[in-house]
């Protein structure tokens, strides 16, 4: 997952970059596709852009995490075309991996940030966009409870009309839908791009107001913060809660399961970012023991232990629960 901080300083040295259709207007058509930050659902998106035929570039400024990156994708595919190296191939072909964030931005026609759930560091990362891309390039942003209007807050007043929101959900690979957030400058050729992507990489259109957690996640978190506070006050147990979510909400997984896949680190800032910013905040207060698992660096799967704990395996996978 990529990180930035006030200290990191990136020297620009990108020009503006227009497309001509030969009579002089300028045209925007998405191929190449950059994805920032390859955790689990930077990957997860690089994955499927590939798989819809955009030439994708990944970038975290980690080089062990860009590895780690190529090997899920490699687990992922093997998943989906079992015994069909040619295809697994093909994909992983149309993917490059970058450390540099102007070498992974300079010829994109979209970018899509998957970076930590946290303000500051994707407006910070959007400013750096906005300075690094080309003046055609559209700017989208993976959050999942943040808005989009925040996070464009500080690039120009053109390239506001070049952004949006694309939220995918995780497994990327095995959800069939992505909320597609406009905001208020969002231009309609920029909304029929981002909606014409989503259509490429085979997924449903889900369009969304620009409000803190968007569609699915003011349902579904609200959910989820119930199920940490009845933990906290013994109303139920994790089996008990799971039991329930398995009837309720049809997760094979169960609840806490769910939790853990998408990664407690995560839930934690969508909880808190919904509680300050929704009036019926309340519902998405994260509870101590939340808190303290994620203090504790147990934030599930990915790390080996949440809720549950799990065998990892070598690639930094994690296979099944103990």
């Amino acid at each position: 997952m990529i990180c930035l901080d006030n200290k990191r300083r990136i020297h620009v040295g990108a020009t503006a970059r227009n497309k001509s259709n030969g009579s002089g207007a300028t045209m925007v058509v998405i191929k190449r596709v950059s994805i920032i930050g390859s955790g689990y659902m930077g990957s997860g998106i690089g994955m499927a852009s590939s798989r819809g035929g955009y030439l994708v570039t990944l970038m975290d400024i980690h080089a062990d995490a860009l590895t780690k990156a190529l090997r899920r994708i490699r687990a992922r595919l093997q998943e989906v075309y079992v015994d069909e190296e040619d295809k697994i191939q093909e994909v992983l072909q149309r993917i490059r991996t970058t450390t540099s964030l102007e070498e992974a931005v300079k010829d994109a026609d979209l970018v899509i940030e998957a970076v930590t759930e946290k303000l500051g560091i994707k407006q910070q990362l959007f400013k750096l966009l906005d300075t690094l891309s080309s003046s055609n390039t559209i700017l989208a942003s993976n959050t999942s409870s943040l808005t989009i209007t925040e996070i464009a807050a500080e690039v120009s007043e053109r390239r506001k009309t070049q952004c949006g929101g694309l939220h995918f959900f995780n497994p990327i690979s095995l959800t069939d839908i992505v909320e597609v957030v406009p905001i208020a400058e969002t231009s309609n050729e920029t909304l029929d791009l981002l909606m014409s992507y989503v259509k490429g990489i085979g997924k449903k259109i889900l369009k969304c107001k620009d409000t803190p957690g968007f569609i699915v996640n003011r349902v579904f978190v609200a959910y989820t913060g119930q199920t940490f506070q009845m933990l906290e006050r013994g109303d139920a147990t994790i089996e008990d809660i799971n039991t329930a979510a398995t009837f309720v909400r049809k997760m094979p997984e169960g609840a806490f399961a769910r939790w853990d896949n998408i990664g407690l680190d995560v839930v934690l800032c969508v909880l808190e970012n919904l509680h300050e910013r929704l009036p019926e905040g309340d519902i998405y207060k994260p509870t101590t023991f939340l808190r303290e698992l994620v203090a504790q660096g147990k934030l599930g799967r990915k790390t080996g232990e949440g809720f549950y704990k799990y065998d990892v395996s070598e690639d930094g996978d994690v296979p099944a629960m103990i």
